[in-house]
């Protein structure tokens, strides 16, 4: 659903949640994973185009925004010891990520969370089954083969869900809420909202 009055998509976004997510990140820091240097998201977002994605792995949307020089950052909830070993464990470019040890970003944002979001939703066996049909759920797979009980700060950010955001010219142009567990905006919308083009 696009806003008419800000031409921003907005997904599966509480009525709760803030009109300006940027704005609501303002004072917001976290940590940046390469050197734990604390910075605030809107200095991470910059001026050009940028997707910003709480949760996920986004081996496949790295080289396409790369190379339509769009900036992917990934805002994950944990220590900064935490987004080393998460870099490590998944292969994933340390300077794209960014930790936040007290959840701010999410706060700010008003990202779902809940046990009911994380376990109880239908869009979670969904999403599962989603991915077993596209691929055996190979991801899913590889993942759990290499899980370690990281714990996060608090017991209650287990029940964090994240979202996806794309800022350009420091507007959002895009905003989606997971609904529960693996439920994630597809890629796809994610390159459309950046200006992306994926033809080939």
């Amino acid at each position: 659903m696009t806003s008419a009055a800000s031409g921003t998509t907005r997904v599966n976004v509480p009525s709760d949640a803030p009109s300006d997510a940027l704005e609501a990140l303002r004072a917001v820091e976290v940590m940046r994973a390469i050197d734990g240097a604390r910075v605030t998201v809107p200095e991470v977002v910059g001026a050009r185009g940028t997707v910003v994605r709480a949760v996920e792995l986004a081996r496949d949307a790295i080289p396409t925004l790369d190379a339509a020089g769009v900036r992917l950052v990934v805002v994950s909830i944990g220590t900064l010891e935490r987004a080393k070993d998460f870099s490590r464990e998944n292969d994933f470019p340390i300077e794209l990520l960014y930790a936040d040890a007290e959840s701010a970003t999410y706060e700010a944002l008003k990202l779902r969370k809940g046990a009911k979001q994380t376990f109880m939703e239908k869009s979670t066996p969904e999403s599962i089954l989603k991915r077993w049909n596209k691929d055996g759920a190979k991801d899913l797979l590889g993942v759990l083969k290499r899980w370690k009980p990281w714990l996060p700060p608090r017991p209650d950010q287990g029940y964090q869900q994240g979202g996806s955001f794309v800022f350009r010219d420091g507007v959002a142009t895009y905003v989606s809420y997971d609904v529960s567990t693996g439920a994630h905006a597809p890629l796809d919308d994610i390159f459309e909202a950046a200006g992306v083009s994926t033809s080939n």
